[in-house]
């Protein structure tokens, strides 16, 4: 699959994994600032923003995407970072391609299941809900964006999630809007999406790693912390203060203070 990408910079190259309902967009401001330390690369996975879309959404599939990618363009060994899904991605990628990743950055996601049921289901339906309201909604027929984010909010509450989701609202070439994510394939991959445990199984990732977490979020529970260690041997977690799942955007100057610092 030829992915959609952005490339900014110079130096050695940097990819950067957007996470769920993401795109490449949603990391300009940190690119725009990395670019002076490394190459860039800014991707949109498949099913989302630019690139092409698919029925298959699984872990296996996606790394196999970012190899295709490395191929294509000739990269040999990369630094590689990824938030959410794009922090699953790169896991998998890492554990397939160890001779492949110089340095990795997971940011707030753990690449174990979790332990409490009530949780597991508390994240499948705030995202089920999610994607319903995506669904449910005729894009096509409104003229206005703010027209949308009114039949949003009626399903979803959260302000900054709504206008995260619109940033994937675009007009075609007759100006009729149209999400640029594919919301039937990633609702039905979104179990495995969001709790798929076989990242790393059998597994001992001796790669550098910093896990960030963000300090009000609960995507890395801090009963996960030893695992992560035990498997991630030459591993650290971050805490970046005032920041919640969303930790680039809602503290980008620690975020990216704490990135260098790590891969420089």
């Amino acid at each position: 699959m030829n992915l959609f990408y952005r490339k900014y910079g110079v130096g050695e190259p940097l990819l950067i994994l957007h996470g769920l309902y993401g795109s490449s967009d949603n990391w300009f401001s940190i690119a725009k600032v990395l670019e002076k330390y490394f190459t860039v690369y800014l991707i949109d996975l498949r099913n989302h923003g630019q690139s092409p879309h698919s029925d298959v959404h699984d872990y296996n599939t996606m790394s196999a995407d970012i190899e295709e990618f490395l191929e294509q363009q000739s990269l040999k060994k990369i630094f590689l970072l990824g938030h959410s899904m794009g922090g699953k991605i790169s896991i998998k990628f890492t554990k397939n391609n160890p001779d492949l990743v110089k340095k990795l950055i997971i940011v707030d996601i753990s690449p174990f299941t979790y332990e409490n049921d009530s949780e597991s289901l508390d994240i499948i339906n705030s995202h089920l809900k999610i994607l319903k309201a995506l669904s449910d909604l005729n894009v096509e027929k409104y003229n206005s964006r703010e027209e949308v984010d009114l039949q949003l909010l009626k399903s979803i509450k959260d302000n900054k999630l709504r206008q995260f989701l619109l940033k994937n609202l675009k007009r075609n070439s007759d100006n009729i809007f149209y999400w640029t994510f594919n919301i039937n394939s990633i609702k039905r991959n979104i179990y495995e999406i969001l709790l798929d445990g076989s990242l790393i199984e059998n597994s001992e990732i001796t790669v550098p790693t910093l896990f960030i977490k963000g300090e009000n979020s609960e995507y890395i529970p801090v009963e996960h912390f030893d695992k992560i260690k035990t498997i991630f041997i030459n591993s650290e977690i971050v805490t970046i203060k005032n920041s919640g799942h969303w930790v680039h955007a809602e503290n980008q100057k620690d975020f990216i203070e704490c990135v260098y610092e790590f891969l420089k």
